[in-house]
């Protein structure tokens, strides 16, 4: 075995062995024991207070969109009587 072929295996020995430490070395990192995640009592109850902020935003959304619904079903029932009943005077008024 000549200078330069030792050489490359003694490269490639160290680079496995190298490589064999990361791989360990990550696995150990990755397999490490961690605290569990724990939230502060202010943040909790911040997060509640939001919560509820938007389920009364929702309901009053609600609210509003079905008091449009009824506005416009009753405006349009409205308009379609109106257009049924005759005029008292007699007069024919004619959009310009």
């Amino acid at each position: 075995m000549s200078t330069e072929e030792f050489r490359v295996f003694l490269s490639f020995i160290g680079l496995m062995a190298g490589l064999g430490a990361a791989t360990r070395i990550i696995l150990v990192w990755l397999r490490r024991p961690r605290a569990p995640f724990v939230l502060a009592p202010e943040l909790v109850e911040r997060l509640d207070r939001i919560e509820r902020a938007v389920e009364v935003t929702a309901l009053e959304v609600e609210r509003i969109g079905e008091g449009q619904r009824f506005l416009t079903r009753a405006l349009g029932e409205r308009g379609v009587a109106e257009a049924h009943r005759p005029d008292a005077s007699g007069r024919v008024i004619t959009p310009h």
